[in-house]
């Protein structure tokens, strides 16, 4: 029997990365949210904090979408901010 989280993933599996014509990736708020290794609850709650300054999301087609470029910049500027603190 399938659990509840099974029935979540399978229902927004779905959503596709998208290539922009600039370039650009849009990668799927729960592809993200398993890259990270985080849920999608503590992805909307990274974005809800100003003091983290993750990358807003992009609705399209009532789904969340982040771009790869400025989530690459944030793991970045993290990473960077670890390291002058140690």
């Amino acid at each position: 029997m399938a659990t509840t989280q099974d029935k979540l993933q399978a229902a927004t599996s779905h959503a596709a990365i998208i290539a922009l014509q600039d370039g650009e990736v849009l990668i799927p708020a729960p592809q993200l949210a398993g890259e990270l290794g985080i849920n999608r609850r503590t992805l909307a709650r990274w974005w809800d904090d100003p003091k983290l300054g993750f990358p807003q999301p992009t609705r399209i087609n009532n789904r969340l979408y982040f771009s790869r470029s400025a989530v690459e910049e944030w793991k970045a500027a993290r990473l960077r901010q670890t390291r002058e603190a140690a």
